[in-house]
């Protein structure tokens, strides 16, 4: 069993079953950290009973990745003759009353370390904008330490460190965004960990307008001391960063202390479920920028979101608004991606949605989102529609049902008024005909 699931979610299965069954698992896209064995193998209180079994492994599940051979003698030679030279029995091969295959864990816990003792915020009453420069405060906290937590710029451990400003919290960021590299900035200290930044920028937003700050990090990890460690220097340094998450921070240029938030329709536990919150793993995986923006609440749409420049060029199940890319992707609906072999079936929201998140509030100020169609030309889809038809497509009789109920789709660009769907009428969440009824959704 174990070398047979190893080898399916490494999508290097393929076998001829009873009756001549054929079960092709090649294909298979695994959307997390394969070499850590807590992606699967749950540990704690909530564990079953035998759960930890897979630290006392056989040779079969050792080869299943170690090996192309599935002979126990062959897999435990070609071992032997790979890594005795350099390692320790004891590095696979438990002493008694030990775990064995521990070292599987150090990449991913040295990772975690970092990401629960470091953080990095924008202070929300810091921000301004005059004479085309912006200027803002960053707090940093790292529980590792005794000393005071550098800026990116002088942190050794630091490989990357971005800020992303996004103005419109209830237009998915349309009234412009900002990327600052804070790794390449000497800010000046204001008090303990917090620094201050002073920027060029072209934004002209409103003073009264919610909008966001995130800061994504990058920090380089050693899996011998299982914390971070300047990059380069490490005994065992872990080939990926660990990728530290920011928290959403809204603000608006008055320096208001009550700010609306940008509405959340997914959230980053949910997302973690499948991707395990690392984006990189030991020796890295197929997400998309890397790990570079990790807050699926509300960094993604910084650039996903509708009015992106150059985005409405493509068809409506293609173009990168979030709220179409994410659904038609997960969907393998989107005409330029590779086949995703969801375990799911797509329809189920609650997979992403937790329960409240689809009732179709908060979207009376969105626009639409421009695409171009293959034979009208340019055109715009309504908020809930582009939705809708990321998996269910542009067919006929759902244009009509969009369009009879205050909404656009396929419809000439600056004819949608935004706020006019009536969709939530009858599709909200708890509703008879909600999304969440007519659809497999299971919570």
């Amino acid at each position: 069993m174990g070398y047979m699931i190893h080898k399916i979610h490494k999508s290097e299965y393929f076998m001829v079953g009873y009756g001549g069954s054929v079960h092709d698992y090649q294909d298979v896209t695994f959307p997390a950290d394969i070499y850590d064995c807590r992606t699967c193998h749950i540990e704690g209180e909530t564990a079953p009973a035998d759960a930890a079994n897979f630290k006392h492994h056989r040779a079969l599940a050792c080869g299943s990745c170690h090996s192309d051979s599935s002979d126990p003698a062959v897999i435990k030679s070609e071992m032997h003759d790979k890594y005795q030279p350099d390692y320790a029995c004891s590095t696979c091969h438990a002493e008694q009353g030990q775990e064995g295959a521990g070292h599987h864990m150090t990449d991913a816990i040295a990772k975690d370390n970092a990401k629960n003792s470091y953080s990095a915020s924008l202070v929300p009453g810091s921000v301004s904008i005059a004479t085309d420069m912006i200027s803002f405060d960053v707090e940093f906290k790292d529980s590792s330490l005794t000393t005071t937590v550098m800026s990116p710029d002088a942190d050794a451990r630091i490989s990357l460190s971005n800020l992303y400003f996004g103005f419109g919290n209830d237009i998915d960021f349309g009234s412009g965004t900002q990327k600052i590299d804070l790794r390449s900035m000497t800010p000046t200290s204001v008090s303990n960990g917090v620094y201050r930044y002073t920027s060029a920028t072209s934004l002209t937003p409103d003073e009264s307008q919610a909008a966001t700050g995130v800061v994504s990090t990058k920090m380089c990890v050693d899996r011998d001391s299982l914390m971070g460690v300047n990059c380069g220097t490490g005994t065992h340094e872990s080939i990926n960063p660990a990728v530290i998450t920011g928290e959403l921070v809204a603000f608006n240029l008055n320096g208001d202390t009550s700010v609306m938030a940008k509405r959340v329709v997914v959230s980053n536990d949910t997302c973690a479920n499948c991707h395990d919150e690392k984006f990189i793993g030991k020796f890295g995986i197929g997400f998309k920028h890397s790990g570079s923006y990790s807050n699926f609440e509300g960094e993604c749409q910084m650039c996903h979101n509708p009015t992106r420049s150059g985005a409405d060029s493509k068809s409506i199940i293609d173009h990168i608004d979030f709220k179409v890319r994410i659904h038609a992707h997960h969907a393998s609906k989107r005409s330029t991606q590779d086949p995703v072999t969801f375990p799911e079936h797509y329809g189920n929201c609650a997979v992403c949605h937790d329960k409240g998140q689809l009732k179709m509030d908060g979207l009376s100020a969105m626009v639409a989102t421009p695409s171009t169609d293959s034979v009208l030309g340019a055109v715009e889809f309504s908020p809930i529609a582009a939705t809708c038809v990321s998996c269910h497509g542009v067919k006929d009789s759902l244009v009509a049902h969009i369009r009879a109920n205050g909404g656009a789709a396929n419809d000439t660009r600056g004819s949608y008024v935004p706020g006019s769907e009536s969709c939530a009428t009858c599709h909200a969440e708890g509703k008879t005909n909600g999304v969440d009824a007519v659809h497999p959704t299971q919570y």
